[in-house]
Parts: structure tokens; C-alpha cells; sequence
């Protein structure tokens, strides 16, 4: 499988930590990003074959994110 890069998006850092350790094992490739604005930031520099977002955080939401 090539598409193997996920972003995982969340301002609870736990909640990044369950996820990149639960997809990490299934031998994907994380970056997590803890706010919109860094993912933004993250997704300029880097290809993403998936991005997981949390829907509701401060700042700007997943909605508006996507």
C-alpha cells in the first residue's frame, strides 16, 4: 500500500497520542498537528494521503480547516 502519510488534527493532545499509536501499529506513517493553523502549515510542507480532524477546537474548527 503507497498511501501510507495520515495528519491527525487535534488541540487534545491524548486524543492525538490514542490515535497516532492506535494507525502507528497498523504501519502508517503520523504527523500530528495540534491546532488548524499548524496543520495548514504542516500540509504545505508535507503530502498527506489522509488528514484526521477533530471537528470542534479552539481556534478554527475542523470544518473550517477542511
Amino acid at each position: 500500500m503507497n498511501n501510507r502519510n495520515i495528519l491527525i488534527v487535534d488541540d487534545q493532545e491524548p486524543h492525538r497520542d490514542l490515535i497516532r499509536n492506535a494507525l502507528t501499529a497498523e504501519g502508517f506513517s503520523i504527523e500530528t498537528a495540534a491546532s488548524g493553523e499548524e496543520a495548514i502549515e504542516r500540509m504545505k510542507r508535507l503530502g498527506f494521503d489522509l488528514v484526521l480532524t477533530d471537528q470542534r477546537m479552539r481556534g478554527m474548527s475542523g470544518i473550517d480547516l477542511m
